[in-house]
């Protein structure tokens, strides 16, 4: 797709090979079309990984916050980037996608990201949601 050619091949899946999990991908390009992605994450290197890790550095007028489901008490906003895990693990992101806002009952975060059943989707999910493990947050 256009967000993986873009994107370019990621170590592991070969150099001319853009058929990969593109969720990642998807957040590079709308952030770059945006002018706000971080130069210093390395797009190819394992995607969601090096953006949380980025996000976790606290540097470059960046930070990482916990979700609600695991502790944190931050209220995501427009433009954060937003980790999931699978295994509902700090140390295991396996999707991201950026947030469009929450809701006005303030119960539900705004999600827009890629590969979501291999398309591009807007949701929301309880901000107490498991699934969800933390924000990027832009200073």
């Amino acid at each position: 797709n256009k967000f993986t050619r873009a994107y370019g091949a990621i170590a592991g899946y070969g150099e001319t090979v853009y058929d990969y999990p593109w969720c990642a991908a998807f957040v590079w390009y709308c952030s770059k079309e945006a002018g706000v992605y971080p130069e210093k994450v390395s797009k190819k290197s394992a995607g969601v990984a090096s953006y949380m890790g980025y996000f976790r550095s606290n540097s470059d007028g960046v930070r990482y916050e916990k979700s609600a489901g695991h502790g944190g008490n931050y209220l995501p906003k427009t433009g954060d980037y937003i980790f999931f895990s699978n295994s509902h693990s700090q140390n295991d992101g396996s999707h991201i996608g950026i947030v469009k806002g929450v809701n006005d009952a303030k119960d539900k975060v705004l999600i827009i990201d890629g590969n979501c059943s291999n398309t591009i989707c807007d949701r929301s999910l309880y901000l107490t949601d498991k699934y969800i493990i933390g924000y990027g947050v832009w200073e």
